[in-house]
């Protein structure tokens, strides 16, 4: 699974914190989907490596 990490520094009453969120990327439905959607096309072809990829990991 794809994770998105994202830090941020916040100033709250003069003093400095550092943010960190972790969130599952919504990408691999996205790839997913869009390869089902183009496979009897060439554009599926884009898309084919990844989604293979990411089918492989939900079956494990």
């Amino acid at each position: 699974m794809l994770i998105k990490e994202k830090i941020s520094i916040e100033e709250f009453d003069n003093k400095s914190y550092q943010i960190k969120l972790v969130e599952p990327l919504e990408d691999e439905k996205a790839v997913l989907t869009h390869y089902l959607h183009n496979l009897h096309n060439g554009v599926s072809n884009y898309y084919k490596d990844e989604a293979l990829t990411i089918l492989k990991n939900y079956v494990e």
